[in-house]
Formats: C-alpha cells, structure tokens, sequence
C-alpha cells in the first residue's frame, strides 16, 4: 500500500532533506524519485554528512562578518525538514529515528536557533507509539513539529487516496486510518505541534474537522495527483 507523505516544497520549507539519501558531497535530495533505496548507501549517511549540508545550506559565506545564523533566516525561514526520499522508502520513525536525533543535536550545537520538523505517515508499530511520540521533541528526537499524512476525514477517503480501495486492502492497511488518528491524537495531547497532511477531494473538508477535533494546530491541503516530485513515503 502506498501511504503518501506529500512533501511541500515551496519556499516556507527552507531545506527538505532525506534521512536516507542526504549524500556524501552535500548534494541534498530535495525531489523523490520512485525506487527501492540503496541499502548500501542508506548505511553510509551519517549525521556529519546530514549537517554539513544544512550547514553549507544557512551560512552566507561572508569571511568579513561572519554572518552566520545561529537560527533560521528570519520569519520566512521554515527550518529543516525530514521527509523519506522513495516512494518504496521506510517510515522514518520506525527506520532513522538515531540518525535524525543525532544529526539535530550535532547541527544545535552551533546553530541552537534552527527548527526541525518530519514529513511522517504516522504508521508507528502500535505497541511502540506512545514511546515514539514521547521522543519527537526536546529531550528526545529534537523535533519541533510534524507533519502527518491524514489525507482525508474517514477510511474511505484514505485508502482511495492510498490506492487500498479496490478491494485488496489487508487488516493492516484497512486499520491504518485509525492509527493514523490516534498518532495525531496522542502528539496532539503531549503537547507535540501537528500539522495534518489532506487530499483536496470529497474527504478534505471532514479531513479538516477531523484534524481540529484530534488536536492538530493545522492542516495543509495538496492538490492530487502530484508531481513525482512532490509525493514521498
């Protein structure tokens, strides 16, 4: 089942970074592109080599001034997000949750001002989502908000946007709403700002009471279908 993670990438996303594939050289990965990730090159990303580029991405490179942001660039800045790269790419919060940690420790060590949020499909292991979500913020991952893949007000509205309705869906997949909720909920209740992720489609406006009620701060809507640049799993 493909659970869309429906990456914005206009300019109120400073940097949109993949915790898979932020590569050696510093060249960041700001467009998916469909595929199985390299698990060979999955084991070579580092948190130094994630940092250097969000680095090389805030410094001005003024010798004189040494104009360097200790925070973001201003109000306009929308700080760094995580988003998986792949349309077949893994949940990061099940996969990269170390690496993300120790990539937003390394880089606030010198930059304390600059936020960090994720691109998530809020499909964590049952048994484990209340440990994951009690880590998203400060004395954990070090997130500063999220955005989840709600995209729609019921089940139905979701799997038609997941591409589960034609009526191969699993258990799993047919639940996968109802967890999707409770992730929203229970961040929500902690205190963890939610942004809810909808499809533009019949289920946008119940997907937009159904965020206010489980305590989402927002929602963004996204047109459907996008570009193969602006869809990641």
């Amino acid at each position: 089942m493909k659970v869309p993670q429906i990456a914005d990438n206009d300019a109120k996303k400073s940097l949109i970074l993949s915790p898979i594939h932020c590569r050696a050289d510093g060249d960041a990965n700001t467009v998916a592109k469909p595929g199985v990730p390299d698990q060979d090159e999955t084991l070579l990303v580092t948190p130094e080599m994630i940092s250097k580029e969000i680095e090389r991405h805030y410094f001005l490179g003024s010798s004189n001034l040494q104009q360097q942001f200790v925070g973001g660039m201003g109000e306009g800045d929308g700080g760094v997000w995580f988003t998986p790269r792949h349309l077949l790419a893994p949940e990061p919060l099940m996969h990269y949750e170390e690496l993300m940690r120790d990539t937003i420790a390394l880089v606030k060590e010198k930059r304390p001002g600059i936020t960090f949020g994720l691109y998530t499909s809020g499909l964590v292991n049952g048994s484990t989502s209340m440990d994951v979500i009690d880590r998203l913020g400060k004395g954990g991952i070090g997130l500063s908000c999220g955005e989840v893949s709600l995209l729609g007000g019921d089940p139905v509205s979701y799997l038609n946007v997941t591409e589960g309705v034609d009526g191969s869906a699993s258990t799993v997949e047919k639940n996968a709403f109802g967890n999707v909720c409770a992730f929203i909920g229970m961040a929500s209740e902690k205190g963890f700002p939610i942004t809810a992720a909808l499809a533009d489609g019949p289920g946008n406006r119940s997907g937009k009471d159904l965020a206010k009620s489980l305590g989402a701060l927002s929602t963004q809507t996204y047109q459907l279908p996008v570009d193969e640049g602006t869809i990641c799993l």
